[in-house]
């Protein structure tokens, strides 16, 4: 059985990237700056959740996934859209 996918909009720590890929296929976003809505768009596709950071601009574009806001400055801010996985994955 396959496991579900996430994908990492921007660079995160170290340690949050390594907790997602003990449950999780990760793929990251290794460039440090915001993808377009199209490059977005493709990345996600066939994923089971993003983690974004804030100031990705998430738009209704982005269908189907599960999307949280990521940590920043040592905070977490979850936004759930579609289906739940009823905890924190960080």
């Amino acid at each position: 059985m396959s496991r579900p996918s996430v994908y990492i909009t921007r660079l995160i720590p170290q340690e949050n990237i390594d907790a997602l890929r003990a449950e999780f296929d990760v793929e990251v976003n290794m460039e440090d700056r915001a993808l377009s809505p199209a490059e977005l768009k493709e990345k996600v596709r066939g994923k089971s959740a993003v983690v974004s950071l804030l100031t990705d601009g998430i738009t209704g574009e982005i269908r189907g996934p599960l999307v949280f806001s990521a940590i920043t400055g040592g905070t977490q801010t979850q936004h759930w859209r579609g289906g739940g996985l009823g905890r924190s994955l960080i």
